[in-house]
């Protein structure tokens, strides 16, 4: 199983889509409108609410949602094999992600997040192509205009600019210009978001407050023990796989590694900004990127097969499970 779905073959982007269709579709058949209706004052998002509340299909909105998922995952599975992230070029990031988002959403719900995550990858493709560039400031600008724009979807992907400042300072050095280009396309968006709510007269209460810290989590305790299970099995393998990652760090390539170390900065960001802030789980979206690469990174590198094929099977088995059949632990 694991040899077929870790192959770089387009085949396995069929495969990968059967499966997920097959564990998406009880989210499909539930009784939820399709559409989270959580916003902010600031948030372009609730021009997409009144879109879709005027379509008013819950089967169109959830058909969309998974069109949005299958996307990310696949745009962001993309970007690590044309850019040679981890080294290793495979669609297995891809199945690893969507299991994930499977675990960790409770229904198939268009969100401010979905959007702003694709965004999110834009950038990271801006900043990639700056990579072989002397000079390289309209990428700079170009990505932090698509952080502006996502952070007007969902706020705190504003302080993924942290990703641009230490992308610059791992890969390209400490460069002035570019660092301040990369807060300019940021503040140019805002720039126009506060300029639109001025000549509607509309008040800037309250956005000051998005800065400020709300520490707290989700209580571990309410969570259904299949989640408790998956989750403990999915943060397992990925402790698994920074822990084999160790082993031979220092013999991979330069660029490979600093790969890794933004990875790993992306991961401590989207946990920080879940933990810190009053961002929702819905972060599962963005913190899943690194974990699935992680993750995959380490299948790949099993020498034994064997073991491959116990630790992705026991993935795919447990979210079945947790899916279609949690009820009977719950």
């Amino acid at each position: 199983m694991f040899k077929l779905l870790k192959s770089y073959q387009p085949a396995n982007l069929l495969l990968i889509i059967f499966i997920t269709i097959a564990l998406f579709l009880k989210y499909f058949l539930d009784a939820g409108t399709g559409l989270d209706t959580n916003t902010e004052t600031y948030s372009i998002y609730k021009w997409v609410i009144i879109f879709f509340n005027y379509i008013d299909s819950p089967l169109t909105n959830k058909i969309i949602t998974f069109i949005l998922i299958l996307f990310e995952a696949l745009f962001f599975t993309i970007i690590s094999n044309h850019y040679n992230l981890i080294g290793k070029r495979s669609y297995l990031p891809m199945l690893i992600y969507l299991l994930i988002i499977l675990n960790s959403i409770g229904a198939l719900e268009i969100s401010a997040t979905l959007f702003a995550n694709i965004l999110f990858l834009g950038a990271w493709v801006m900043v990639k192509k700056a990579g072989g560039k002397k000079h390289a400031l309209s990428n700079y600008f170009n990505a932090s205009i698509l952080i502006g724009i996502a952070s007007i979807f969902y706020f705190n992907y504003i302080y993924l600019l942290i990703i641009l400042w230490i992308n610059l300072l791992i890969i390209r050095g400490a460069r002035v210009r570019e660092f301040i280009l990369s807060i300019l396309g940021a503040a140019t968006v805002w720039y126009f978001v506060f300029f639109f709510f001025y000549l509607n007269n509309l008040s800037f209460l309250g956005f000051t407050q998005k800065f400020q810290a709300n520490t707290g989590l989700n209580d571990f305790s309410v969570l259904s023990l299949s989640v408790k299970i998956i989750r403990l099995y999915i943060i397992a393998l990925f402790a698994l796989s920074i822990l084999s990652l160790f082993k031979y760090f220092n013999n991979l390539k330069i660029d490979i590694r600093n790969n890794f170390k933004l990875l790993f900065t992306l991961f401590v960001l989207g946990l920080l900004l879940v933990v810190l802030t009053n961002s929702s789980f819905e972060m599962v979206h963005l913190i899943a990127i690194p974990i699935s690469l992680f993750i995959s990174n380490y299948l790949i590198s099993i020498k034994k097969e064997f073991w491959s094929n116990i630790f992705l099977g026991g993935l795919i088995l447990l979210t079945v499970f947790n899916i279609y059949f949690g009820f009977l632990l719950n």
